[in-house]
């Protein structure tokens, strides 16, 4: 880049990270999605803002071969300011590295990382329930991402150098990102490249930024929660918070591990609220856990039953998808880091799972006979009024299922 582009960038982040300071210090900013914060105290997590600045301006400088030490270096450091916890968790993640290398059979090694979960979250859950509840939405996807990555691949031996370049990945660490932005394992290590360009500058920095307005948003919409908007609009109204309060987050550790030299392809959300069926939602929102529901759970069924009929393969492979998948990834591995509310939240889960199952599989069932009928929607002034009707429905009930 020129010395004008660098300059504009540097002063772009610093304001960037002032934004954040401040929001951290003088407003309710938590540093996740769904209720999970950090728990640092507004001091600790300028320190986590500064150590990310000057990581990204040491990787502008440092030799090639340097540049996964000074990430990894930086993401320990990040994970340091957490103290004993943070040092303890370190610890399980080398250990669960080292046990998944052990020579078991393939179906112990697809159990064990279940037990290492269900272990670390009967530890931890005595001991910092609070902390250890932040880490399993830290670590605990990723390390589903790695399992399946091996088990695809013939269980080949791990290097450590990625699966620490996978899980100190520092914004990753600051922004616990839960189901926002999940990184396929295989592609985060070879897709690094740590000398900044202008195309990823500009989309780092424009992601950092999409992430601050959703929050000047955010506020402009918690302003209407006083009065009575009745009980779908406020159901609605919920609903826009809720998509705004994981926009901010997951926009802003997206644009930070850009600018840490991770080029994943898909940004993470594209205005879920423009979406105008259930399948156009999940594409929309939390674009990386669809990603990986659909390679774990979706595309394997589909593929086992590729010679039955089309229709029963797929709502088999939703139904495997939203309700196993969704199990895994929505409960599992949230509560069994926090027992008490294990059997509180299982029906809600499962409500909620089995309602999307039955509109994912009846919109990619129609889908499906439309697309063997060669079938059009329809165009002009009657293509703008069904559109907009589907856009009302999906939008009111995703609301109301995101409710449960």
């Amino acid at each position: 880049m020129t010395r004008a582009r660098t300059l504009a960038t540097w002063l772009a982040l610093l304001a960037a990270a002032a934004c954040l300071s401040v929001l951290r210090e003088k407003a309710p900013f938590p540093t996740s999605v769904f209720r999970i914060d950090s728990g640092v105290s507004s001091a600790q997590f300028d320190v986590q803002l500064a150590l990310m600045l000057a990581g990204v301006a040491l990787l502008q400088v440092v030799p090639p071969r340097r540049a996964r030490l000074v990430v990894v270096a930086e993401g320990c450091a990040c994970l340091a300011v957490h103290g004993v916890v943070g040092a303890a968790f370190a610890v399980a993640l080398v250990a669960w590295f080292f046990v998944l290398e052990l020579p078991l059979p393939r179906r112990l090694r697809l159990v064990l990382p279940v037990l290492l979960l269900l272990a670390t979250g009967l530890v931890g859950g005595r001991l910092a329930p609070t902390r250890t509840f932040l880490f399993s939405a830290l670590f605990g996807m990723r390390l589903m991402m790695v399992v399946w990555d091996k088990w695809q691949r013939g269980w080949p031996r791990g290097r450590f150098g990625d699966w620490a370049l996978y899980f100190t990945s520092p914004a990753l660490v600051v922004f616990p990102p839960y189901v926002t932005v999940i990184p396929f394992y295989e592609r985060h290590a070879g897709s690094f490249a740590p000398r900044l360009d202008v195309e990823r500058a500009r989309l780092g920095i424009g992601h950092i930024g999409t992430g601050l307005l959703a929050q000047l948003a955010l506020w402009a919409v918690r302003a209407q929660l006083g009065g009575d908007h009745g009980w779908l609009g406020t159901r609605l109204l919920d609903y826009v918070i809720l998509v705004l309060g994981v926009a901010r987050i997951a926009h802003i550790a997206y644009g930070l591990t850009l600018l840490h030299g991770f080029a994943d392809p898909r940004p993470p959300m594209r205005a879920p609220l423009l979406a105008t069926d259930v399948v156009d939602m999940w594409n929309r929102f939390q674009v990386h856990q669809k990603d990986m529901q659909v390679a774990f759970f979706y595309a394997p069924v589909l593929i086992a039953l590729r010679r039955a009929n089309r229709y029963v393969a797929i709502v088999a492979a939703t139904a495997m998808t939203m309700l196993v998948g969704n199990f895994a990834v929505h409960f599992l591995l949230r509560y069994v880091f926090a027992l008490p509310s294990f059997g509180e939240r299982l029906g809600p889960t499962f409500a909620f799972a089995a309602a999307q199952f039955v509109a994912l599989a009846v919109t990619l069932c129609l889908g499906e006979w439309r697309r063997r009928r060669k079938r059009r929607p329809p165009r002009g002034m009657a293509g703008f009024a069904y559109t907009l009707v589907c856009w009302a429905a999906t939008q009111a009930f995703t609301a109301v299922v995101f409710s449960w």
